[in-house]
């Protein structure tokens, strides 16, 4: 694997047609507003019950602050993980392990977003340790022991569980592994969205590419699709420019 390495943020600018080909975001996100309570479901399938390692990647863009959402979940009560930012703007991640709710809660001084700005976050459990990364950087972690709760609720992206919490913003892609990441695959990751580390322990891969319709395809080989809900007024497609998007993750 090469060796991670900052890219100028202004040479993707000025020079977008010597973008690498393999970008991960070939032509659209989904954009969610939190008012209309949209959500994707990607089903409860058992290749999604991953007891003893872990690895959520995504890539968002919120464009509200100052609200309790949930970016991803599998969760019921007291069971599995969720991933949320809360009303206070602090990143939130909970994983229940070992029958213990192991919970990450940066400070404002450590990470505080920002609005219409893109972020790369990855949370991993390798058995060991559970750690947050934003844009490659380890924002928290702390020690865990045991397997990862069980839940029959599917996997949610854009709400928690079945009680609300919405999400107000853009995703450009998800992907679940059953693994722990290290900080140089998730650094590698964050500039090689489409030829990610360890394909193979990927149990959920979703490019965002469709750009129409009320499905979005796992490409892990899963089978795990995502169904954009509710179908009345589904999470929108917006169409994205590569280089762009790419300028931002440096």
């Amino acid at each position: 694997m090469p060796i991670y390495g900052a890219i100028p943020r202004g040479a993707y600018r000025q020079l977008p047609k010597l973008l690498p080909r393999s970008l991960g975001f070939e032509r659209y996100a989904l954009s969610f507003k939190h008012t209309l309570s949209q959500y994707v479901d990607c089903g409860n399938d058992p290749s999604l019950d991953l007891l003893a390692a872990i690895s959520i990647e995504f890539f968002v863009k919120f464009s509200q602050l100052n609200l309790t959402q949930c970016i991803i979940s599998k969760h019921i009560f007291t069971e599995a993980w969720d991933i949320n930012l809360w009303v206070s703007n602090q990143a939130n991640i909970r994983v229940r392990i070992g029958g213990v709710l192991k919970e990450i809660t940066p400070a404002a001084a450590i990470w505080t977003p920002l609005l219409n700005t893109l972020y790369h976050w990855v949370i991993t459990y390798n058995g060991a340790l559970l750690a947050l990364y934003i844009d490659g950087v380890l924002v928290g972690s702390i020690a865990a022991a045991g397997n990862i709760g069980l839940t029959a609720t599917s996997v949610q992206i854009g709400r928690w569980g079945t009680v609300g919490s919405y999400l107000a913003g853009l995703i450009p892609l998800v992907r679940i592994y059953d693994c722990g990441l290290t900080q140089s695959e998730v650094r590698w990751n964050r500039l090689n969205y489409h030829n990610p580390v360890h394909p193979g322990n990927i149990v959920l891969w979703l490019p965002m590419e469709e750009g129409a319709g009320l499905t979005v395809i796992d490409r892990s080989g899963h089978g795990n699709n995502g169904a954009l809900l509710p179908a009345l007024t589904p999470p929108t497609w917006e169409q994205v420019r590569q280089y762009e998007l790419r300028a931002e993750t440096e």
